[in-house]
């Protein structure tokens, strides 16, 4: 399919990653802090997971005293 006329001119190029604008500072911390906040939340999931498997499966081999 062949574009003509106004069609073709309005079309744009796929910007890649060296096209792409920078960002502001402003935006720039809101997306760290995101990612932050994110990576704390996995963490922290991981390490309940953990403890809660380390607690189920020691549990069983604990007899009364």
């Amino acid at each position: 399919m062949q574009l003509h006329g106004s069609a073709k001119r309005n079309m744009t190029r796929a910007r890649g990653p060296a096209s792409a604008a920078p960002l502001s500072g402003g935006v720039r911390r809101r997306v760290l802090f995101g990612a932050a906040i994110t990576a704390l939340g996995g963490l922290l999931f991981g390490y309940d997971t953990g403890v809660i498997s380390g607690r189920c499966c020691s549990s069983a081999r604990i007899s009364p005293a």
